[in-house]
């Protein structure tokens, strides 16, 4: 049985390895004026929203980690970027409704 107090550490771990993930793979992406500005820009680039984008990369990574399962390998870090781009899709939803483009 899973108590708890075990699924509490493990999604404090997951949290924390994603948390750092972001930090650093956000100063490679992107510069400190937006760091969502690729998603805006391919949003342009394509003629869709920006959050539009992320739902893409969400379901890109989500094809990823089912071949990788189907593989038997737990595809770790692509649950970790999952986390991330669920955060950045919010952010960029948040952002196309208080800006009224949504």
């Amino acid at each position: 049985m899973t108590t708890i107090d075990q699924i509490i550490n493990k999604h404090r771990k997951v949290c924390n390895e994603a948390f750092n993930l972001i930090v650093e793979r956000g100063k490679e992406y992107a510069n400190e004026d937006d760091e969502l500005k690729t998603f805006k820009a391919v949003g342009v680039t394509m003629s869709h929203k920006p959050s539009e984008v992320a739902f893409l990369l969400l379901s890109i990574k989500y094809h990823r980690i089912m071949e990788q399962i189907s593989k038997n390998k737990i595809p770790r870090d692509s649950f970790r970027d999952l986390i991330n781009y669920c955060v950045l899709t919010e952010l960029l939803l948040d952002q196309e409704l208080t800006q009224g483009s949504c």
